[in-house]
């Protein structure tokens, strides 16, 4: 399962379907469980809203492969008025303390 998030921007109405962004799992996490948590929130104390995404399946090459420790991948906002305005390259919060199944980032606040 590669996963993906898809984001609904709200309006004074409420969410739309015409207003939306589809955010697939990035390279290299194609079986990784892409998105099954988010958390939004400003992270950065920037005045945006900034999106933690959890990959509970992510796998650490470091130097060997230890399997399924999992990440959160921080997608921070650079432009709030435009459907894609995260930025595409994830800040990661590394699992710091990694073995094999802990599964890092299934729940987020």
């Amino acid at each position: 399962d590669a996963g993906q998030v898809l984001i609904l921007f709200g309006t004074a109405n409420g969410p739309t379907a015409s207003n939306s962004f589809l955010l697939a799992a990035p390279a290299p996490f194609l079986n990784d469980q892409f998105g099954p948590a988010l958390f939004a929130a400003d992270l950065n104390q920037d005045g945006t809203t900034d999106l933690a995404v959890g990959i509970p399946q992510d796998d650490l090459f470091s130097p060997e492969l230890v399997t399924n420790i999992g990440s959160v991948r921080v997608f921070f906002t650079i432009n709030e008025d435009d459907p894609a305005g995260l930025s595409l390259t994830p800040n990661n919060l590394p699992n710091v303390t990694p073995s094999g199944g802990e599964a890092f980032g299934t729940a987020l606040p």
